[in-house]
């Protein structure tokens, strides 16, 4: 997109509409800078107008239009702040940047151990000796730096 103009979010496309198929409704309202289709995930799009008055004209009268059998939500985009997070990645580990292996959602002492405490196979881990209980020195993946308190 280019910058300088006003940006018009449309939503509730249906797949495989095409970016001319847009130009060809919004173009009526003012000067397009740009039209872009989300493929992935579809249903949504961006039209750069040259200014705000024509923006605004379009999102009176196209939202709630119905094109090619779907009903379009359209209005001026919200700027984002900073820069693009994630790709889309949304949940996870939350913000506390605390995660050390523990299951998703326990206690922080641990609770509930099933879940994520499986770096030795599943094995208890014996944290004086490298070698457990089963005697397969399954302690590899701590480096030999840590092992020195």
């Amino acid at each position: 997109m280019s910058s300088g103009g006003t940006r018009v979010y449309v939503g509730g496309l249906v797949e495989g509409i095409k970016k001319e198929d847009l130009e060809r409704e919004f173009d009526k309202y003012g000067k397009l800078n740009s039209v872009w289709v989300a493929l992935n995930p579809p249903g949504f799009a961006f039209i750069e107008f040259e200014n705000l008055q024509e923006a605004e004209d379009a999102c009176s009268a196209m939202n709630g239009f119905e094109m090619l059998g779907a009903t379009l939500k359209v209005e001026i985009s919200r700027k984002r702040d900073g820069p693009r997070r994630g790709g889309g990645f949304r949940g996870g580990r939350g913000g506390s940047g605390n995660f050390r292996g523990r299951g998703f959602g326990g206690p922080p002492g641990g609770g509930n151990r099933s879940f994520g405490n499986s770096y030795g196979g599943g094995r208890p881990y014996n944290r004086n000796n490298q070698r457990d209980e089963y005697g397969s020195g399954g302690g590899n993946f701590r480096s030999s730096s840590r092992d020195e308190y």
